[in-house]
């Protein structure tokens, strides 16, 4: 779980994608910025790095917006560096803090959100009109934290966690890379220096308890949070136990796979799995914490509905901002929403629903687009839709 294994993923798929070789031409994405990395020096005072995993096009870029529950502030259109001979030679990350914003902003060192919001430029590239992409995270005693404030001479870097999957999207292939939402402790704050390899905060040691009281007999599992993009990979140990390691931050995990190469898997990459009574936990730097893994059932897809009767969307594509959904899920004495999600991982609006059929209408400025709608049931994800806005 090392950063630098991130980095090697990242150059394999680049090189494999970039081949001559493949037939089908790859859309060129704009770069998405977001927090790699938050600290605060000895003055209580902020300091951002920010990075992009694409830069293909970085000239279509307006601005970069933070946002906090202070107010937000514009980091203005930054110089990129040269373009020579197809490639751009730029910084690996960009170092932010109040001098560099159109005003001053406040982060909150004990709790607070921060969402950076990359703006482009209106019909400077096909793909870029009236668009804008976001990515956020959030830390402290702030709602929906998922780490700790840093403390003195700690940062909060960025989890990576690289999945690709393959669209044919108006007959291009291109690479869309989901953004771990995990961000962790980091107590070697590594400001302006990308992969810095320090987060890695413990490990987990697990019990796996079966349904039917035998051994596993695989030498490695992968537990997966399917909301929040983060993965622990547990490798079976002389004493039963399987151990791995993890960072310093919060998890919740409900399903168990068999182990994969993560340069050859999708998120959702069509193999069985464990349910499993439902982990969550906090884990500190440095420390060492034991697990028991209960196992619901054994879950065979082939056997498991088509989504699409879990969740199926009327009048899609949708013309006047609002659909009609129907779920074969028992959803009325359960907590359950309707989230209508980006394609770059970003929540647009959240829906309660409580009924198992229904109209969900759209915030009025939802850019047209492709979206998906995604049905959780008690923090469960049960299907997802994808779905057009006209």
């Amino acid at each position: 779980m090392k950063r630098y294994l991130f980095s090697f993923v990242l150059l394999l798929l680049s090189i494999f994608f970039c081949s001559p070789l493949r037939s089908n031409p790859i859309a060129l994405m704009p770069p998405e910025f977001y927090a790699s990395e938050l600290m605060f020096d000895s003055d209580g005072k902020w300091i951002i790095e920010l990075h992009s995993y694409t830069f293909d096009i970085p000239e279509v870029v307006d601005s970069v917006r933070i946002t906090t529950s202070s107010g937000s502030a514009k980091w203005n259109k930054p110089d990129f560096g040269n373009q020579e001979e197809g490639y751009w030679e730029h910084p690996d990350v960009f170092i932010l803090q109040n001098d560099s914003l159109d005003s001053d902003l406040t982060i909150h060192s004990e709790g607070d959100f921060v969402q950076v919001t990359t703006y482009y430029e209106e019909g400077a590239w096909w793909g870029t009109e009236g668009k804008s992409s976001s990515h956020t995270f959030i830390f402290g005693n702030y709602t929906g934290a998922l780490v700790r404030s840093p403390k003195e001479g700690e940062s909060i870097a960025h989890v990576p966690y690289l999945m690709t999957l393959l669209n044919d999207y108006t007959s291009f292939y291109y690479n869309k890379f989901i953004y771990s939402k995990q961000y962790a402790i980091d107590p070697t704050p590594g400001i302006g220096q990308l992969n810095d390899e320090n987060v890695a905060g413990g490990k987990l040691s697990a019990r796996i308890h079966n349904l039917s009281d035998q051994p596993f007999s695989e030498s490695r599992l992968s537990l997966k949070d399917e909301h929040y993009y983060s993965v622990i990979d547990l490798a079976l140990q002389t004493d039963g136990l399987y151990s791995g390691d993890v960072y310093a931050c919060k998890y919740y995990f409900d399903k168990l796979y068999p182990w994969e190469w993560p340069a050859t898997v999708g998120w959702n990459s069509g193999h069985d799995y464990w349910t499993i009574n439902p982990v969550e936990f906090e884990i500190e730097q440095d420390t060492i914490l034991t697990l028991d893994i209960y196992i619901n059932r054994y879950v065979d897809i082939q056997t498991v509905k088509p989504e699409e009767t879990v969740l199926r969307i009327i009048s899609n594509p949708i013309t006047e901002n609002a659909f009609t959904y129907e779920t074969t899920l028992p959803v009325k004495s359960s907590k359950s929403i309707i989230e209508i999600i980006g394609l770059n991982g970003q929540i647009i609006a959240q829906y309660p629903v409580s009924e198992n059929k229904g109209k969900i209408t759209l915030p009025s400025n939802i850019a047209k687009g492709i979206y998906h709608a995604a049905l959780t049931v008690n923090r469960k994800r049960y299907a997802t839709a994808k779905i057009i806005v006209r």
